[in-house]
């Protein structure tokens, strides 16, 4: 089983990489 703060933690870094790569101007 997996912790609950590890998919946070992965899920905030999945966020912030499609910003990056996706949305950034």
């Amino acid at each position: 089983v997996v912790p609950d703060w590890f998919w946070f933690i992965c899920n905030s870094h999945f966020l912030t990489w499609l910003d990056s790569t996706f949305l950034s101007d």
